[in-house]
């Protein structure tokens, strides 16, 4: 069922969907469509008055979506493809030679045997982006160490490797993985999921040590975690 409210002149569309369930819950898909799944039997009022409470929150994520980059998906000519931060216009070139991707100027050329096939051309940047981002983040891996100086690190290794649903982790093998599509972001916010996952090594959940180390060795992190967080994965 189809809803809406007001919320400071704005107006919020939405749809309810009853389910068997305990709670509530307001989702915000990609292309802003709002969704309250309901426990059956919940009186419209109440939903509605819920939607009133959380109308500042939902304005403020349509906001967060309309500022960060769209993602990639289609890997055509003339779609547009980020790069540390910035975005390029997406050529793709058919060609018997050997596949390669490049930068020139403004524009990411990709010339690949099959043009039609965008699975493949998927694949094609994924490892230029992982090429890329091996080279740049043991830089950054190396730089970031000195923060550390007063909590001396562990040994620990590091990969480059594709998440669908977080830019990096912290196994208690001491192993950091980082996501390949950290290629897409500004140095800036690579820096912090690096750093983010340094500390880990430390702390490896999300308690108070953790966030106490956080604010120790990059003290700017909650402003670089926020801006992050306007940014998605797919």
């Amino acid at each position: 069922m189809k809803h809406k409210i007001e919320h400071r002149g704005q107006i919020i569309p939405y749809e309810v969907v009853y389910a068997k369930r305990k709670t509530l819950e307001i989702r915000i898909h990609p292309d802003k469509r709002v969704v309250v799944k309901a426990p059956n039997r919940t009186p419209h009022e109440y939903i509605e008055a819920v939607m009133h409470k959380r109308a500042k929150w939902i304005l403020s994520k349509w906001g967060e979506m309309a500022n960060q980059p769209p993602a990639t998906t289609g890997y055509r000519t003339g779609d547009t493809i980020f790069y540390l931060g910035r975005a390029y216009r997406l050529e793709v070139i058919e060609s018997a030679r050997r596949p390669m991707v490049k930068l020139d100027g403004n524009v990411v050329i990709i010339q690949t045997r099959t043009a039609s096939d965008t699975e493949k051309i998927q694949k094609q940047v994924e490892r230029w982006y992982k090429a890329q981002g091996e080279s740049l983040f043991e830089q950054m891996i190396d730089a970031s160490i000195p923060r550390f100086e007063k909590f001396p690190l562990p040994a620990f290794d590091w990969r480059v490797r594709v998440f669908k649903a977080r830019w990096g982790s912290c196994g208690s093998n001491r192993v950091i993985t980082l996501n390949t599509y950290l290629m897409r972001l500004d140095v800036s916010l690579i820096e912090y999921v690096i750093v983010h996952e340094m500390c880990h090594l430390h702390e490896m959940n999300h308690g108070r040590g953790f966030y106490a180390l956080m604010d120790a060795v990059m003290p700017d992190w909650k402003h670089r975690r926020k801006v992050l967080k306007g940014h998605r994965l797919g």
